[in-house]
């Protein structure tokens, strides 16, 4: 409880702050919805973004022609997602604070295709376990879901401060005291099980000048629900 009360205050903090907003969308959130949209259409499909942040996926979806919701723990993100969201003339179905570690209030078998990028990684592995299999519970059979997770061959990853598992508490300047967890392979396969298996590989990106060190790895898993 302490701990997720440090991640909402440290949330909140950043967002009012404008240091932890994101103005475009990811590449890999790009290709996943307009291939999803190329094989199956847009129109009528709901897309849920879990840890929306300040809605950079919500807005990508809209613009790609989805019915978009998002959730985030922080009330400052869903607010600056509701203005971006105004400011360009885009609808969304619904935008809401709330934890993803708690029961979602999303009925069963509701959403058509779902993201959660760098969010399921900020939080303790059972919680991302439970937020996984609420993920599951809300997506039709046959739902596609993108997970980006942080990987522990990431040069931020120190074995030395690990208070549980490939977890430690963040003392960078950004970030400061959350949780953050490493995922290795096994945990990913773990964490994936109940999905389908559509593609899966790990991203080392590298400095020019060190080409030796991944400066950050991660996992991105795409599947979906049987």
């Amino acid at each position: 409880m302490i701990q997720n009360m440090i991640q909402k205050t440290e949330w909140e903090n950043f967002f009012s702050n404008n240091k932890a907003t994101e103005w475009y969308p990811s590449e890999a959130v790009v290709r996943f919805l307009c291939s999803y949209r190329k094989e199956h259409g847009s129109s009528g499909a709901k897309f849920l973004d879990l840890g929306c942040g300040n809605g950079r996926h919500v807005w990508l979806a809209a613009k790609e022609g989805f019915t978009p919701y998002g959730i985030d723990l922080s009330e400052q993100a869903i607010k600056l997602a509701k203005e971006w969201m105004a400011r360009d003339g885009l609808s969304y179905a619904d935008l809401r604070h709330g934890s993803i570690a708690d029961p979602l209030p999303y009925a069963d078998n509701f959403f058509d295709i779902a993201v959660s990028y760098g969010v399921l990684d900020h939080m303790v592995i059972a919680e991302a376990r439970r937020a996984l299999q609420e993920l599951l519970r809300v997506l039709k059979p046959g739902g596609a879901i993108l997970l980006k997770l942080e990987s522990n061959t990431s040069f931020t990853f120190d074995s030395s401060r690990q208070f549980a598992k490939n977890e430690i508490i963040l003392e960078k300047k950004v970030e400061k005291g959350m949780v953050q967890h490493f995922f290795d392979r096994d945990e990913v396969v773990a964490l994936v099980r109940d999905f389908v298996l559509v593609r899966a590989f790990r991203e080392d990106l590298r400095r020019f000048d060190d080409l030796e060190k991944n400066d950050q790895s991660r996992w991105i898993f795409i599947g979906k629900k049987p």
